[in-house]
């Protein structure tokens, strides 16, 4: 295909639609749409772009292998260039929450003594 092209994803790695604006090879440069908004990039050969729904991680050098499929993960590649144009790899697994190491910390509220003077039960 030349010319832009859209991609469905129905939330793998928490993206909707990933569009890819421009070959301009050796890579490309895409957008994409979820839920949380909107977003913008580029990737080139020999890097692996990870998209989950808490944010992105990318990694870049040597000859990238194929990533494996994770759960709540969109992983991209440049499969391969030739004549002008790119072959773009997509890997996903389930859709669903990504691997804990992707995911925010949870941290408790702070909790307050209900009893301190001048609180809501002092009367």
């Amino acid at each position: 295909m030349s010319g832009p092209v859209d991609i469905e994803l129905n939330g793998h790695g928490g993206i909707d639609t990933l569009s890819v604006v421009k070959v301009a090879p050796p890579g490309l440069s895409f957008k994409m749409k979820s839920d949380g908004g909107t977003g913008s990039g580029a990737l080139d050969p020999n890097c692996t772009l990870k998209l989950h729904k808490y944010g992105q991680g990318t990694s870049c050098g040597g000859n990238q292998p194929p990533p494996p499929a994770e759960t709540g993960v969109l992983a991209l590649q440049v499969a391969s260039t030739a004549k002008g144009g790119v072959v773009l790899r997509l890997v996903s697994g389930d859709v669903g929450e990504p691997p804990a190491s992707m995911r925010p910390p949870m941290i408790d509220p702070p909790s307050f003594p209900s009893d301190l003077p001048g609180g809501p039960l002092d009367e």
